[in-house]
């Protein structure tokens, strides 16, 4: 599931590709793409 093309809450995405909640998502995103996930998502829309 895709954080850019999905309706699915973050929580759920967060859940479902490991990441175990959404803070530890955020964090990752944080380093990885110096932006969070819901950054990424708005700039796809």
């Amino acid at each position: 599931m895709a954080v850019e093309t999905s309706n699915a809450p973050l929580g759920r995405i967060a859940g479902e590709t490991g990441f175990g909640d959404p803070g530890r998502m955020r964090r990752a995103f944080m380093r990885s793409f110096g932006q969070p996930p819901q950054a990424l998502r708005r700039a796809a829309r």
